[in-house]
């Protein structure tokens, strides 16, 4: 006796139910799909974009960093060139220059040392007089030889057979 609607028989519905399950999967499946396609799309799309910007920036970069070395060589090479242009010019006047300066330091040299020299002897000389009791003055006339008297006396002496005026120390009392 059967009670209630009558029911399928299990194995239909286990059927139905895997078809249904098989149908749902499908869509799910096409819709997976469809959105991986379209995330990869748009990575795709992102990276070339991404690239071609990355690709601008560094042309970009090289052809202003070419610029700089360009203007920075063409300013050594511009710096090289008036440093050789001095260097010529100072190799054509150069040697003169330092030969001829020599040859000035030399003599001014000896023009100092033979100044120097004679007033050492005039100074030597004037010494040794006052040390003897003379005492030396230029005047517009010539040289004045002044004797100290407590010193020195004048006298006449004989030399070699004939008589001079002479100075003798005078005695110390």
């Amino acid at each position: 006796m059967k009670i209630g609607p009558e029911r399928k028989p299990l194995s239909e519905r286990l059927n139905a139910q895997t078809n249904e399950t098989a149908t749902q999967n499908k869509d799910f499946e096409a819709k997976a799909n469809a959105l991986l396609n379209s995330i990869l799309t748009n990575f795709k799309t992102d990276c070339e974009h991404l690239s071609s910007n990355a690709l601008s920036t560094i042309e970009a970069d090289m052809a202003n960093l070419v610029l700089a070395n360009r203007r920075a060589i063409s300013g050594i090479t511009a710096t090289m060139r008036a440093d050789l242009n001095l260097i010529r010019q100072l190799t054509r006047i150069g040697p003169w220059l330092f030969t001829i300066s020599l040859i000035l330091l030399i003599a001014i040299s000896f023009a100092v040392s033979w100044f120097w020299a004679q007033a050492m002897i005039r100074s030597s000389e004037e010494n040794a007089l006052f040390r003897a009791g003379i005492t030396t003055y230029q005047t517009p006339a010539g040289e004045m030889l002044i004797v100290d008297q407590t010193k020195l006396n004048l006298a006449t002496c004989k030399l070699q057979g004939r008589t001079v005026a002479c100075m003798r120390p005078t005695t110390a009392h």
